[in-house]
């Protein structure tokens, strides 16, 4: 049974609020970054997909600090730009042929 968690609607309120009002700055300084949207963040089975990766070669760059990425509680994201100079570097699994190339890596 999951645990339930009772609140007043003027909290739920006042964080409705403070949520909007970070998206508002968050949309200002994209504006003032020139960005036209909020850059877009891969979950781990994204960037997996994307590189053509399994998850354990993902742990493995992470662990080794070849690729970045941002942690927010469990959930763990990256930028497809890292991802892309990843695949460019040749840190990518040629799946279809279970031909494998991986670029070697000093740490």
């Amino acid at each position: 049974m999951e645990d339930m968690l009772i609140i007043e609607k003027s909290v739920l309120d006042e964080l409705e609020s403070r949520i909007r009002s970070l998206n508002e700055k968050l949309e200002q300084l994209c504006v003032q970054k020139g960005l036209k949207e909020r850059p877009k963040w891969l979950d781990s089975q994204e960037a997996c997909q994307m590189m053509g990766v399994g998850k354990r070669t993902l742990q493995s760059y992470r662990d080794r600090g070849v690729l970045p990425y941002t942690q927010i509680g469990a959930k763990i994201f990256y930028k497809p730009g890292d991802i892309k100079t990843l695949v460019s570097e040749g840190h990518t699994c040629k799946c279809k042929t279970k031909m494998y190339h991986h670029k070697s890596i000093q740490v």
